[in-house]
């Protein structure tokens, strides 16, 4: 195979790898929607089934259990849409006349879009609001050491969910430099870069 036929090979390869990362991008930041939303109606139905039974105060905690595996689930598919949005702004984005520019764009204009207050693809405003009502509901009618449990537990929960919302303000920088010491480092990595 000579060397035109390998560069049209490698073209393609990039091509069919960028769709596939573009594909997963879009399939994770849905299904980090729809667990949002699926965790916030199961958190509430087990919540009101907690609050209309005479269960003890730690049955209380199943609702918050829902609400933070729900969290890091959100957490956990955005963390890996945005190291994936890096990869394909560092390895596609060469900025040339015709190359895919969304990442590039979408890192510049972020602090720019119209939102209110902007945007939380964490979730993390509706997930506080969930644990406060939870505590609510859990704590009603408990003695003192029950209150300490459940406001210990709790307060660890919004205690991740603040410093996951730190995180994610600052992970697009840090994975992006990462990315490019991981690229520079990395003779493979780096003959794959020169040949496209």
């Amino acid at each position: 195979m000579d060397s035109q036929q390998t560069r049209i090979s490698d073209a393609e390869l990039a091509l069919q790898e960028y769709r596939s990362l573009r594909e997963t991008i879009q399939t994770r930041g849905s299904l980090r929607v729809a667990i949002a939303i699926a965790t916030c109606f199961v958190w509430a139905a087990l919540s009101l089934w907690c609050w209309t039974s005479a269960a003890g105060f730690l049955v209380g905690l199943v609702p918050l259990f829902v609400l933070w595996a729900g969290f890091e689930a959100v957490l956990s598919l955005h963390t890996g849409v945005e190291r994936v949005g890096r990869y394909v702004q560092r390895m596609f984005e060469s900025g040339g006349p015709a190359a895919p520019a969304w990442e590039h764009i979408a890192v510049v204009m972020g602090p720019h879009w119209l939102s209110p207050k902007g945007l939380d693809p964490l979730f993390s405003t509706v997930f506080l609001a969930a644990a406060f009502l939870n505590f609510i509901q859990a704590g009603a009618g408990s003695d003192s050491t029950q209150l300490a449990i459940l406001s210990a537990v709790h307060l660890l929960l919004i205690l991740r969910i603040l410093l996951a919302r730190r995180f994610a303000s600052i992970q697009r920088k840090a994975d992006i430099a990462a990315l490019e010491s991981v690229i520079s480092s990395n003779a493979l990595v780096s003959r794959i870069q020169h040949r496209q």
